[in-house]
């Protein structure tokens, strides 16, 4: 798929890591599945695993958790 951002890169499957904050609270998703632009970095996640990454996200900052790791 053509980068809607940057319009040179084509995108392939791979994983990101996605960074989340609540006032104080932080909070980083690991190996998120995405499909990440080949020229410019950005990343696009799918409706489906936005939902869930958020959801988890969500739980770990309940959690106070720093760190999580993302399981499809």
């Amino acid at each position: 798929m053509r980068c809607t951002v940057c319009q040179q890169g084509e995108t392939r499957t791979g994983v990101t890591n996605l960074g989340f904050q609540r006032g104080s609270n932080q909070v980083v998703v690991r190996d998120v599945p995405a499909d990440i632009c080949e020229a410019c970095t950005e990343f696009f996640v799918d409706e489906v695993t936005s939902g869930q990454v958020i959801a988890l996200a969500e739980d770990a900052i309940a959690h106070g958790w720093a760190v999580v790791h993302y399981a499809s």
